[in-house]
């Protein structure tokens, strides 16, 4: 009698069961054992997939699998032994689908831990074949997400998870009881650590300083971390993102991947849904402000695409009021902060040196680009006319009441913006449904009770869930257009609020502190040199939100191409 042939598969979900004396190694004994005990088969080779999980890989994109419908296809073998039959893969039709494939070229699929064929030829043994393997895939899916779920659900409800608590907390009794009988410990504001908290905001958003600069600002001052004897940007970095000081629990802010985890995008995070008022250390929209601030110095393509950051400086380093955003008007290019040094001779034979910040328009210096410009620029050929404008512009808009157009503006953006996440949100209900529908036909489809075959559903559930995927992302872009809606609306109605200070606060303010109110004032400042002069030419272009608060100001009808050109305010310096 001719011996059936018989190849193995052998599959492992992750590296960490990838051992000589692991899981492989142990479905293998298995196998082997089970061929042993047949005399009518004879054992050819085997297949083993390391590391791949048959959840999250489709059929198509597992290379052994498509190797053995290749070989069966080529009548290599006659039957395809595995330890388990959920070693195949974990995705029920998908699945079902590359065994009947299997079925019909002749091959028997066998498993030597439920000793057992896999017979798909009766509607009775394809129904119970689905079952085996929907409930493989359901458990690989929960597996995979029980834990992570859990996580969510605590974050959610505003349940600490438990670790050393955050720089501003401690951790104290609850009162509440787990079911193993321990006493379950939550936040509280640790009162000796909260003026640091607000400190390190306060830096960031009125000073513009990144995590390097308020390190080192705090270990200069004496101020000491919790463990060890100095800050490093790294902790600052973490704290100024954290959105546990606005009174949210996050979690999900790390993946892992294989052995490694790996860091997650802010719009990936989960967050207790309300804040918890006791818990707040940093108002919200403090919070959010800090993260524009941030962000502006982000590489574009790393940003939040549903934020502003063009109103924030790139940094306040220097001296010089207006770097970040003042460019050469004859070449494009920015000034960046540049020195001058000056040496002379008193009568007394002494050599004095001097050395002074200027702004510097790095094409004209580096030669590379040909600039008909200035090289440099002194700071009171700039600066003190600037602000002259500022100052006048500010003083007009000290009275103005613009609260009713405020709410006009906010009724048409708004209830867009809800008209559309209302709409999205009812096709998300109408698809979910349908494909619960289309999930339920699949045991009559198996049975050959369906005028549905397997693979047009199998499509069609694909498609459904396609649509799904599509309007979700619709819907969370739309929900962050009406966050922004939002937020601008709060930026005007605080502009409107605070205007009237500006002017004390400008003379007022450190360099750093001036940098940062002037640059949600102006967007750019543009100098132009004169040909034969001393002196040069300034144009200052208000930033977008002043622009939209000043066409409120000036008039209700007026075109905003006539408000830009008035808003771009035009300066000789003599």
């Amino acid at each position: 009698m001719e011996k059936k042939r018989v190849v193995c598969l052998y599959r492992v979900s992750t590296k960490m069961q990838v051992d000589p004396t692991g899981d492989i190694s142990m479905q293998e004994k298995a196998c082997r054992e089970f061929i042993a005990q047949r005399p009518d088969w004879e054992f050819l080779y085997d297949y083993s997939e390391k590391g791949i999980s048959g959840f999250t890989k489709s059929v198509d994109e597992r290379e052994i699998l498509q190797k053995i419908k290749e070989d069966a296809y080529n009548k290599k073998f006659d039957v395809l032994l595995v330890f388990m039959f959920d070693r195949i893969g974990r995705r029920e039709i998908e699945t079902l689908l590359f065994v009947e494939e299997l079925t019909k070229l002749g091959i028997e699929i066998w498993s030597a831990q439920e000793k057992e064929q896999l017979d798909l030829m009766n509607p009775e043994a394809r129904l119970i074949s689905f079952i085996k393997y929907w409930k493989a895939g359901s458990e690989s899916s929960q597996t995979s997400m029980r834990v992570a779920e859990k996580h969510r659900q605590m974050t959610l409800e505003g349940l600490y998870r438990g670790g050393e608590p955050p720089y501003g907390y401690r951790l104290v009794d609850s009162g509440i009881v787990n079911k193993k009988g321990k006493l379950i410990k939550k936040l509280a504001i640790n009162e000796k650590e909260v003026e640091v908290v607000k400190l390190i905001y306060d830096l960031a958003l009125n000073y513009g300083m990144g995590g390097h600069r308020i390190a080192k600002y705090l270990n200069e001052h004496g101020i000491k971390p919790r463990k060890g004897d100095e800050w490093n940007s790294a902790v600052i970095n973490y704290m100024l993102r954290n959105p546990i000081y606005k009174g949210h629990l996050t979690s999900g802010k790390t993946k892992r991947k294989g052995s490694k985890h790996r860091r997650v995008s802010p719009k990936e995070w989960v967050l207790s849904e309300k804040p918890l008022e006791e818990l707040i250390i940093i108002p919200e929209d403090i919070w959010n402000q800090v993260q524009l601030v941030r962000n502006s110095r982000t590489p574009e393509k790393y940003r939040l695409d549903n934020l502003d950051y063009s109103q924030y400086p790139l940094q306040t380093k220097s001296p010089l009021l207006f770097t970040g955003f003042i460019y050469c008007g004859s070449c494009g290019s920015k000034l960046s902060t540049g020195y001058v040094k000056h040496e002379w001779t008193t009568k007394d034979g002494k050599t004095h040196k001097k050395s002074r910040n200027v702004y510097k328009c790095i094409r004209k210096t580096s030669g590379g680009t040909k600039c008909t410009g200035r090289s440099i620029y002194y700071p009171e050929m700039i600066e003190e006319p600037v602000m002259d404008e500022i100052y006048k512009y500010l003083d007009t808009l000290k009275d103005l009441d613009l609260s009713q157009e405020i709410d006009r503006i906010s009724k048409q953006n708004l209830q867009s913006s809800e008209k559309r996440i209302k709409e999205l949100k009812e096709t998300i209900a109408k698809n979910e449904k349908y494909l619960a529908v289309l999930k339920e036909e699949v045991p009559k489809s198996i049975l050959g009770e369906s005028q549905f075959s397997p693979e047009i559903l199998n499509e069609s559930i694909r498609d459904t869930a396609d649509k799904l995927e599509k309007a979700y992302k619709e819907l969370e872009e739309a929900q962050k257009e009406y966050e922004r809606y939002k937020l601008e609306l709060d930026d005007i109605i605080k502009m409107q609020k605070t205007v009237p200070y500006w002017r004390e606060e400008l003379e007022k303010a450190p360099t750093e502190v001036k940098k940062m109110i002037l640059s949600e004032i102006i967007d750019k400042v543009v100098v132009y040199s004169n040909k034969g002069e001393k002196n040069c030419s300034i144009e200052i272009e208000l930033n977008i939100e002043i622009e939209a608060f000043l066409r409120l100001a000036d008039g209700r009808n007026r075109e905003p191409n006539d408000l830009h050109e008035q808003n771009i305010l035009k300066r000789r310096n003599s």
